[in-house]
């Protein structure tokens, strides 16, 4: 099973005002640097070069893993309420944002990297970055992971240098030439071919008709691929329906999955935190149980990335019988929300300054949107997330300890090595 991870930033630049030709750069700012030629859109990966890790000391890098996990329990929370089913890729919003980042400036960027936990200037930031996308990228066997980034851009139109270069250097992303201004149908059929096909079909019409308009003049798109069987499988024959209690005592019958396994168990106080590793252990799931079936909204209030390595840490490990349901979940959510409600606010209004990005203040983020999919089966797990994140003219929108998860629960797909999650949700109703 192929897990395929999109994330698309959709940035519109003005095109020509009155008396203006394309946009460029200004007096005093760098010069700027025209895309590249059109490739084909649909291939997968054809635009992307390889980014190039500088020498990034272990402190930077723990440092971007530490922001990014706080930031990715922040939207967690920002993101569950009521009873649904989640799940969200906040390492893919990650490195969207932290594109975008490079071409904000002041208290636009100030915010961003409050909001997105950025403790890093951005001169060590973006190549901390490079190096994480390098380490998660390490061939395991048993495991497929691959990051793609890509940026459209309006032919005729310029972005400053500093901008395409953080983009290319330490993301990998070629900037390849759009005609936004003349076709943008065409151009939204062109993306959403490159997001189907790198998310293995799972997601085929990210952008909706009318998201992308003539005054769009920049597109940047993340692409997250992670493919995991199980290193110990669950038998299919000992699967079977099973009552799944959910939040308000109700209960429904759901395909309980059923092994026995030598794992790591933290068993805290009204509540279990178990790690499933994948082939090759260079990834996990972790499942972040609550003892009781109504307990799981207290405990998302308190997991975040520091408790949760230390629970993880204080595992032991020894054989476990798990049950787990055979589920599938899709969602989706508005980011706008999410990410003003964590402080993002200015990047979002008429107060923004995304200058880094063409040398004017006549920008704003307008729209975001994320879905996401997973799948977990007997054999492993298979997800995939798409980002539209869209900026436009400021004028413009004592026996063997046992874990039965039978009742609503929180699962994180985390990378061992590094610890960067890089799914999160939760299972509410598996039905």
């Amino acid at each position: 099973m192929l897990v395929k991870l999109m994330l698309a930033l959709l940035v519109g630049c003005p095109g020509p005002v009155d008396g203006e030709g394309a946009v460029g750069g200004v007096v005093g700012e760098p010069s700027p640097v025209d895309v590249e030629p059109p490739v084909d859109p649909a291939e997968p990966g054809s635009s992307d070069d390889a980014a190039q890790p500088a020498q990034v000391s272990d402190a930077d890098l723990e440092a971007l893993v530490r922001g990014n996990n706080a930031f990715a329990f922040d939207l967690y929370r920002a993101a569950a309420s009521g009873e649904d089913d989640l799940v969200l890729s906040p390492a893919s919003v990650s490195v969207a944002m932290a594109m975008t980042w490079a071409g904000a400036r002041g208290r636009t960027a100030e915010q961003m990297a409050e909001a997105l936990h950025f403790e890093l200037p951005q001169e060590r930031l973006h190549p901390a970055m490079a190096r994480l996308r390098s380490d998660l990228l390490d061939e395991v066997a048993g495991v497929e992971l691959a990051v793609a980034n890509r940026l459209w851009g309006q032919q005729g139109a310029a972005f400053l240098d500093p901008f395409l270069a953080v983009t290319r250097d330490s993301y990998g992303a070629q900037t390849v030439e759009a005609d936004f201004a003349g076709d943008p149908e065409g151009v939204r059929a062109d993306i959403n071919r490159w997001v189907d096909e790198q998310t293995r079909h799972r997601i085929p019409d990210l952008l909706q008709p009318g998201t992308i308009e003539p005054l769009t003049r920049l597109v940047l798109a993340n692409a997250i691929a992670f493919e995991g069987q199980w290193k110990f499988k669950f038998p299919a024959e000992r699967t079977q329906p099973a009552p799944f209690t959910r939040t308000d005592g109700s209960q429904v019958q759901a395909p309980l999955m059923q092994v026995k396994l030598p794992t790591a168990l933290y068993q805290g106080e009204g509540f279990q935190v178990l790690a499933l590793p994948y082939q090759g252990d260079e990834v996990e799931m972790v499942v972040v149980l609550p003892e009781q079936h109504d307990g799981l909204a207290a405990l998302e209030a308190r997991v975040d990335g520091d408790t949760l390595q230390t629970w993880l840490g204080e595992a032991t490990t020894g054989d476990v019988v798990v049950w787990l349901p055979r589920f599938e979940i899709a969602a989706g959510l508005s980011l706008v929300d999410a990410m003003q409600s964590l402080g993002m606010k200015e990047a979002f209004g008429m107060g923004a300054d995304l200058s880094g990005m063409n040398g004017r203040q006549d920008l704003y983020i307008s729209a975001a949107v994320h879905r996401a999919f997973v799948d977990v089966d007997e054999e492993g797990t298979e997800a995939a997330a798409a980002t539209a994140v869209v900026v436009g003219r400021k004028s413009a929108r004592p026996r063997l300890p046992q874990v039965r998860a039978d009742h609503p629960f929180l699962f994180l797909v985390r990378h061992r090595a590094t610890g960067s999650i890089l799914f999160a949700g939760r299972l509410m109703d598996p039905t």
